[in-house]
């Protein structure tokens, strides 16, 4: 009877560790560009259409996040996390330029990107 039941714990066991260890396989994080794409996606813009100002990998209150950020044209920059294991876009912000000065500066960031080919 203890053999017997001792073979059914180790069968159990060896289950229970199959199956958490496969749910940590299918677990991995979305890559950079999926998380590009994704943000675009969540705004309603064209790749062709934006500049990359900003796109790196984070840790947000334990999580791993993309940070993401890009202009399109002059007019308006995006900003958006993406959380790296689900695609999920969160903290969603669009800055409208509504004068000369917002449209400078947005200029010169979209200049410094495209001189370090950020795109």
């Amino acid at each position: 009877m203890k053999k017997s039941l001792r073979k059914l714990f180790s069968l159990a066991l060896v289950l229970v560790l199959s199956l958490s260890l496969s749910s940590v396989a299918f677990a991995a994080d979305i890559s950079a560009n999926e998380a590009l794409n994704k943000a675009y996606e969540a705004f309603g813009v064209k790749a062709e259409n934006v500049q990359v100002l900003e796109l790196r990998k984070d840790y947000d209150d334990g999580r791993a996040v993309y940070e993401v950020e890009f202009a399109e044209g002059y007019d308006a920059k995006y900003s958006c996390e993406v959380i790296a294991d689900s695609g999920k876009v969160v903290d969603r912000e669009k800055d409208i330029s509504r004068n000369i000065f917002d449209k400078i500066e947005l200029f010169f960031e979209v200049l410094f990107a495209k001189l370090f080919s950020r795109k």
